[in-house]
């Protein structure tokens, strides 16, 4: 329940990796605001906005990003370049591939680890004892 219809109206910057920076107070009536050494648009029709109700205030908050001047229209209607369900099954089978076409390499590196040289030794040892017939020479 709101006793008085008095609106604040705030800027809220978001760098440009989506991390909160700071909320700004802005007055409706002008036409850009300033945020460190640069200035933004105030345009506060066809963006995106939320609103939050108290006992005092409705408080309007917009969002801006620190490299665009212009405030964000998050509710737009974006066409996506592929619908969800097909990049889900295109990831599927890339990763299916992947896993299929491990390679095997051997490499230097795995003969500095006691236990392969240890697993070689004894599979040498074993072709030899039954290449010769069961009789270590």
């Amino acid at each position: 329940m709101v006793i008085t219809d008095i609106k604040k109206y705030y800027a809220l910057i978001f760098d440009k990796k989506g991390n909160y920076l700071k909320k700004i107070k802005i007055n409706r009536k002008d036409s850009t605001f300033k945020y460190g050494n640069k200035r933004y648009n105030i345009i506060l029709n066809d963006v995106s906005w939320f609103k939050r109700k108290t006992i005092l205030f409705n408080h309007y908050y917009y969002f801006y990003n620190i490299n665009n001047p212009m405030p964000l229209n998050i509710l737009s209607n974006i066409e996506p370049v592929m619908d969800s369900e097909l990049y889900n099954i295109m990831l599927d089978t890339k990763v299916a591939k992947d896993l299929n076409n491990l390679p095997f390499s051997f490499n230097m590196d795995m003969l500095k680890n006691p236990k392969i040289i240890f697993i070689i030794i004894i599979i040498v040892i074993a072709i030899i004892y039954f290449s010769t017939g069961g009789q270590l020479v």
